[in-house]
């Protein structure tokens, strides 16, 4: 029979004085556009024990300053993540332990299971939203998309999203959820630093390319550290594809009038296993079942099968 299965910055306050060097000129004003970080400030996010800076000049995007990535893309005639390669068993997928296919970021690399951080690849601290900290999720900063290939195998994604305290009340995004460019499955709508975590659950059954995509709201990109913790797609255990003989799988629920259904013999008599071969006119038949009217026989396919034979 052929069944076919279809899956699833520390802040120093100074008191400012008229001072001159010794030769009399004054000191240079730095150039912002030189330096994203005018006046050599640190990071506002790089020190964890004090509150970020609210001094404009600690600004690090000052003069528009960016630092764009782009992560691995997987060939376009191999879309598949890991996701597709592991044996997997039912249950959550966390995305920051699956390989994605394309992303991009606009301030250093997106990071797992760690905030964004700076421009450097794993210079965050733990995902945090509104004081909840998360030890599973992906730190990203607007504008940013990551994709991650999942066949139709899962039936649903799960995330709390937000933006990091490590950029305090400051920064405003929009997450969205979409299955590749055509069809948007979320928008959260304008999300701000104060805010707490918002919980997205979806229905993502045949969702062949799970993209996700943070926005800088239409009013630039400054602090907008966004954070999809707990990211994760929920997927059903993955049956091998090809032909499965009833008999080999389990029944969840069978009637027959005279003894039991037998696998892979003839029904025989009142006692289990007391069949024969199973012949049909002659031809004879490794594999099936035997059974005897009235009887009844039903199986959970999940819809993942095409053909009964």
């Amino acid at each position: 029979m052929s069944k076919k299965f279809v899956l699833g910055t520390v802040v120093t306050l100074t008191v400012l004085m008229a001072c001159s060097r010794p030769d009399g000129t004054q000191p240079q004003a730095p150039d912002p556009f030189a330096d994203p970080y005018a006046g050599g400030q640190t990071y506002p996010w790089s020190d964890r024990l004090d509150p970020p800076s609210t001094d404009p000049s600690a600004d690090p995007y000052t003069g528009g300053q960016t630092y764009p990535w782009t992560g691995i893309r997987t060939p376009a005639a191999g879309l598949k993540s890991s996701l597709e390669a592991q044996a997997l068993g039912s249950g959550d997928n966390f995305l920051s332990d699956l390989t994605w296919t394309s992303a991009a970021n606009a301030w250093g690399p997106i990071e797992k299971d760690q905030s964004n951080g700076d421009k450097l690849a794993t210079d965050g601290r733990s995902i945090t939203i509104g004081g909840q900290v998360f030890s599973k999720g992906l730190g990203v900063h607007a504008a940013s998309e990551v994709s991650y290939a999942l066949g139709g195998m899962c039936n649903t994604f799960t995330a709390q999203v937000g933006l990091d305290d490590e950029v305090g009340n400051r920064g405003t995004v929009v997450f969205q959820v979409w299955n590749g460019t055509a069809a948007k499955l979320y928008d959260s709508g304008l999300v701000q630093g104060i805010d707490a975590p918002k919980p997205v659950t979806l229905n993502i059954a045949g969702v062949q390319n799970l993209r996700l995509v943070v926005t800088d709201n239409g009013d630039g990109v400054s602090f907008d550290h966004a954070d999809w913790a707990d990211a994760s797609v929920n997927c059903p255990a993955q049956q091998p594809s090809g032909d499965t003989n009833l008999s080999g799988l389990t029944w969840t629920s069978a009637s027959n009038t005279w003894g039991p259904i037998e696998r892979d013999q003839s029904n025989g008599e009142k006692l289990a296993g007391d069949g024969k071969p199973l012949t049909i006119g002659g031809q004879v038949f490794a594999k099936g079942l035997g059974t005897h009217a009235a009887s009844e026989v039903s199986y959970a396919l999940g819809g993942r099968c095409s053909t009964f034979a």
